[in-house]
């Protein structure tokens, strides 16, 4: 009898089969899952291994950056741009084979959150996050604390003195939490408040001669003042940037607000008016000058001296109106004052007694000789005098070849001289065949 041949699984062998098939994938399968999720978790902990050496190469330059920043700039903007220019630099180093991966979507993109994330953050689906955070870096790696919920991110926070890298593992649980600090960062930080926020810096002022300027190095911060010496306050005074002016002594207080930055520290200074610096208006002739002295400032009090040396309070006291005549080289130097300004800057002015051309002389009462010396030469040369604006008598003159003076010798006058009487005199010399009369000259007897 021929012995059949079986094809197949009887239908019991085959259920066996399945069962066994049903048994393996439930002891097999889950111990392999989690080998796979352990070599991703892995990648993720390389990923942080690579951009912590990135930060710690980069620390003392991004030091520098916040150090400059912050003196004209908020807390927020400075790590704002520091965290720019991470994202730019690892643009530029972490390409192609290179990238940084999230290994479990396979995503290399390297973004930034655009605002403070000491309290969140939101990544999408970026391989690298990176944020800032205006608070202290945490003193180790147990103050670190995590928002991102995405699986194989690499999260970088940048802090005023250093920075925060770490992953997200298959669980949304931080990995490889790391600190990276900025060298000797700490002290470069502005103590100005019990706060970490910035203040802005105070105004300072510019004066020239009651004329005042008020500056803040913090760009766009507004300033207010008071010139009546009272506290400025956010309903005083907003400087425009055009100078004003104070006339009266007084004293100027400032400060400066900003958004997002303490105020300012108040400045102020103290304008203590000045008296102006006096003038002198003068009338003078051949015979000598006649000063006098005027000062804008209303009743101030004039000292002055006509020998050059500074004058003080003990100096001759100016009367207003009068003439102070001089007939020798003289220096006037005149200053002013008045009570509760400044004195007067001193002011001086030079006379410089003419070379004389003529000269009357007195003999006595009855007689007296004049001498007359033109600077061209004449054919001809005539005295005029009247004795108290009497009647006018003329006298040619001769010339003296020795001395090239015309001289009219000795003249014997029409009436005796007494004290006080005036003789006015003028001289008519021809030259060229023109005639010219000079100007008259008084001499008192």
């Amino acid at each position: 009898m021929k012995r059949l041949i079986r094809k197949g699984f009887t239908l019991i062998e085959l259920m066996i089969v399945i069962a066994i098939i049903a048994v393996l994938s439930v002891v097999l399968i889950p111990k392999a899952m989690p080998l796979k999720d352990q070599a991703k978790n892995n990648a993720v902990q390389a990923n942080v291994y690579i951009l912590r050496s990135f930060l710690e190469n980069r620390a003392g330059m991004d030091k520098g950056n916040i150090t400059n920043d912050l003196k004209t700039l908020p807390l927020t903007t400075a790590l704002s741009n520091v965290q720019s220019k991470i994202k730019a630099d690892m643009d530029l180093a972490f390409t192609g084979n290179n990238a940084i991966k999230n290994p479990f979507n396979n995503n290399s993109t390297i973004d930034i959150s655009s605002s403070n994330v000491s309290s969140n953050i939101n990544v999408g689906s970026a391989s690298v996050i990176i944020g800032y955070d205006v608070n202290m870096l945490p003193i180790d790696v147990s103050g670190i604390t995590n928002s991102v919920i995405t699986p194989g991110v690499t999260v970088i926070i940048v802090y005023p003195t250093g920075y925060v890298v770490y992953g997200v593992d298959k669980l949304g649980a931080i990995l490889q939490p790391t600190l990276v600090n900025m060298p000797n960062r700490v002290a470069q930080l502005p103590v100005t408040n019990t706060t970490t926020t910035p203040q802005v810096a105070t105004p300072t002022f510019d004066n020239t001669g009651g004329t005042y300027k008020i500056s803040c190095v913090t760009t766009g911060a507004t300033i207010r003042y008071t010139t009546d010496g009272t506290e400025p306050t956010s309903s005083s005074l907003v400087y425009n940037n055009i100078p004003f002016t104070v006339a009266n002594a007084t004293t100027i207080k400032a400060f400066a607000v900003s958004d997002g930055l303490l105020k300012s520290d108040v400045a102020s200074i103290t304008y203590t008016a000045k008296v102006e610096t006096p003038i002198f208006s003068y009338a003078f002739d051949n015979t000598g000058g006649s000063y006098t002295i005027n000062c804008g400032t209303t009743d101030a009090t004039i000292f002055y001296t006509t020998d050059g040396t500074l004058p003080d309070e003990t100096s001759n006291k100016y009367i207003y109106g009068t003439a102070i005549e001089v007939t020798t080289n003289s220096i006037i130097t005149a200053y002013a004052i008045y009570s509760e300004m400044a004195d007067s800057d001193v002011a001086s002015v030079t006379y410089t007694a003419p070379s004389l051309n003529y000269a009357l002389t007195y003999k006595n009462f009855n007689f007296m000789s004049v001498w007359y010396k033109p600077a061209v030469t004449c054919t001809k040369v005539i005295l005029h005098y009247n004795i108290n604006s009497g009647s006018q008598v003329t006298v040619n003159l001769n010339y003296n070849n020795s001395s090239g003076k015309w001289e009219s010798g000795q003249i014997n006058l029409s009436s005796k001289l007494k004290s006080n009487d005036k003789i006015t005199y003028f001289f008519t010399y021809t030259s060229g065949g023109s005639s010219v009369n000079t100007p008259s000259y008084v001499s008192t007897y």
